[in-house]
């Protein structure tokens, strides 16, 4: 699995909770034993009253911070656990998705392999 090192970091965090806000989308995860992610509805009667750290990032940061510019991050607003929001970061800046390799699931490998330096060449 593409960077599976992730999982040991967020452990540490287990049973914590993330909101990501993007208007006008939340999103929340519960954060598991092996660090893995999972859903949850942080607004359902049987989970906890908040989430431990909230982002709110708007949406027009969004291109920026996928082309890793370092300076969106500052207009990120962020609340809650300091540790965790700090890992969160962290990871935000090393993990490395291969498009690519997800693509050709549907694709095959070299239709996959077009598209994604496509994108890439008209991103940058």
């Amino acid at each position: 699995a593409q960077n599976s090192w992730a999982h040991a970091r967020l452990a540490k965090f287990a049973a914590t909770t993330v909101r990501f806000n993007i208007a006008p989308f939340s999103f929340a995860y519960l954060i598991l034993s092996d660090g893995s992610l999972q859903a949850t509805d942080l607004n359902s009667n049987d989970s906890k009253a908040g989430s431990d750290a909230e982002l709110t990032i708007a949406p027009t940061l969004l291109p920026r911070l996928l082309s890793k510019d370092e300076l969106a991050h500052a207009q990120i607003v962020s609340a809650g656990d300091a540790a965790l929001l700090a890992e969160i970061f962290y990871l935000w800046r090393n993990l490395h998705w291969d498009a690519a390799q997800d693509l050709s699931f549907f694709t095959g490998d070299i239709a996959s392999t077009i598209s994604c330096g496509k994108c890439h060449r008209w991103a940058t």
